[in-house]
C-alpha cells in the first residue's frame, strides 16, 4: 500500500488540512484586487497554501503568477525570474501564436526562446532582448513592460512572490522603492508571502519603507488541532491503515501545528505502523524527523556568533518573560552587553519570537529541542 503521507509542497489537488477560511479570505482579497501580506513560521504549508489559492482563482479565470524570491541573488536575478514567471504564465493559458502577439511590441526586456523539444513539445525559457542593461535599470524595464500588459488586457492577474522579504537584502532599498511605484498602479493583485516575519513585516509597517501600509496582513495560524486529528486519521485510512485517536492526538501535538512536520510524523508513522498506528509508532517517528533535520539545524547555528547560540540554548530550554533580567543572565551566563543585541538578530532571522503568553521561546519546535540536546 502506497503511503498517503508526502514530503514534498502539497499540489492543489492533494489533500489538505482545514485552512478553508484562509483560503477563501486570501481568494476574496484577489478578487477585490487587493495587495495581502501572508506570513507565518516556516513549514506552516505557505507555499502549498498559495500554490492551492492560485489554482482555484486560474479556474475563474485568473491569470497567475507565482515567483520564488528565495536566495535572490541581485536585482538581475529578480528581474530574470520575475520574467520568466510572468512568460510561463503566458504558456499556460494562451496558445503559440496569441502568446507571440502578445508579447510583439509590449515586452521589450526580455523575450521568449521556444525550443523543440525530443518529444515532440516546445520549452520555454527567457534572454534580454539587450545586455547593456543591468541591475535596476533591467528591472525597471521588466517592470515597465508587465505595466504596459497589464494595461492591455480584461483578464485579472494575481501575483504571489514567496519569500518577499529577500528582496530587503538587495541594495540600499530602491528595489523596494521601484517595486512600490508599479504595483501600486497596475491592475492586479499581489500576494507577499514571508517567514522571516520580522522582517517581511518591518516592510509594509515602518513608515519610512516604500511599502508602509499598502497591503493587508494576515498571519497563517498553526492547524487547528482538533481539524489535524480528523485529517491523519482520514489519510491513514486512505492508505489503508487505522490511526486511533490516541495515535493522531500524538502525531497532532508532536507537530505543533505546523503542516510539513505533520505530514513528516504522519509519513514515518505509517510507513513503522502495521495496519494500526500507535502512540508509540508517532513517538519513534518524531525521533526519526529529529534525526532527519539536525543537519539544518547544524546549517543554522554554523555562522552565528557564540553568544546568540548560548541565547538560543537558553530560551530552548527555559523560555522567558524577561531575557534581560539580572538573574536569567546569570543564570544561563549570558553577557548583558551583548543579549539585547542577539536577540534582535535572532528576531530578524526568525529563530525567535515572543509568543502569544509574552514568553520569549525558539520558534521551531524540532530546532528547540535539537538544542535541548546539545
Amino acid at each position: 500500500m502506497s503511503n498517503p503521507f508526502t514530503l514534498k509542497t502539497l499540489g492543489p489537488d492533494q489533500p489538505f488540512c482545514d485552512r478553508e477560511k484562509d483560503l477563501a479570505d486570501l481568494a476574496a482579497y484577489a478578487e477585490a484586487g487587493q495587495n495581502v501580506v501572508l506570513y507565518s513560521p516556516r513549514r506552516y504549508g505557505k507555499t502549498s497554501l498559495c500554490r492551492r489559492l492560485q489554482a482555484g482563482l486560474a479556474g475563474r479565470g485568473f491569470l497567475t503568477v507565482f515567483c520564488d524570491c528565495y536566495a535572490v541573488t541581485s536585482v538581475d536575478d529578480l528581474a530574470d525570474r520575475l520574467a520568466r514567471q510572468v512568460l510561463e504564465a503566458l504558456h499556460s493559458r494562451e496558445s503559440l501564436l496569441d502568446k507571440g502577439r502578445r508579447w510583439i511590441g509590449v515586452f521589450r526586456s526580455f523575450r521568449p526562446v521556444f525550443t523543440p523539444t525530443p518529444e515532440g513539445g516546445v520549452s520555454l525559457s527567457v534572454e534580454r532582448a539587450s545586455r547593456r542593461d543591468s541591475g535596476l535599470d533591467v528591472f525597471a524595464r521588466v517592470l515597465e513592460d508587465l505595466d504596459a500588459f497589464l494595461t492591455r488586457g480584461e483578464t485579472p492577474v494575481h501575483v504571489t512572490l514567496d519569500e518577499f522579504q529577500e528582496i530587503s537584502e538587495l541594495g540600499d532599498g530602491r528595489v523596494e522603492a521601484l517595486l512600490r511605484t508599479h504595483i501600486q498602479g497596475q491592475r492586479a493583485a499581489y500576494c507577499f508571502v514571508g517567514s522571516r516575519r520580522s522582517v517581511l513585516l518591518g516592510m509594509f509597517t515602518a513608515r519610512k519603507r516604500p511599502f508602509y501600509q499598502s497591503a493587508l496582513l494576515h498571519a497563517l495560524p498553526p492547524l487547528p488541532r482538533a481539524d489535524l486529528i480528523a485529517f491523519l486519521r482520514a489519510r491513514c485510512a486512505a492508505g489503508g491503515k487505522e490511526c486511533p485517536e490516541a495515535a493522531a492526538a500524538t502525531l497532532a501535538d508532536l507537530s505543533a501545528g505546523y503542516s510539513w512536520y505533520a505530514q513528516a510524523l504522519g509519513f514515518h508513522a505509517f510507513a513503522l505502523a502495521g495496519q494500526r498506528l500507535t502512540p508509540e509508532d508517532a513517538t519513534t517517528a518524531r525521533e526519526m524527523v529529529q534525526d532527519q533535520e539536525r543537519f539544518g539545524h547544524e546549517a543554522q547555528v554554523r555562522d552565528l556568533p557564540a553568544p546568540q547560540i548560548q541565547l538560543l540554548r537558553a530560551l530552548a530550554a527555559d523560555p522567558t518573560s524577561a531575557p534581560l533580567a539580572a538573574d536569567y543572565l546569570a543564570r544561563w551566563a549570558l553577557g548583558a552587553s551583548t543579549t539585547a543585541y542577539s536577540r534582535k538578530q535572532l528576531v530578524s532571522r526568525d529563530l525567535i519570537e515572543k509568543d502569544d503568553a509574552g514568553l520569549w521561546r525558539v520558534v521551531d519546535p524540532f530546532f528547540a529541542e535539537w538544542l535541548r540536546r546539545l
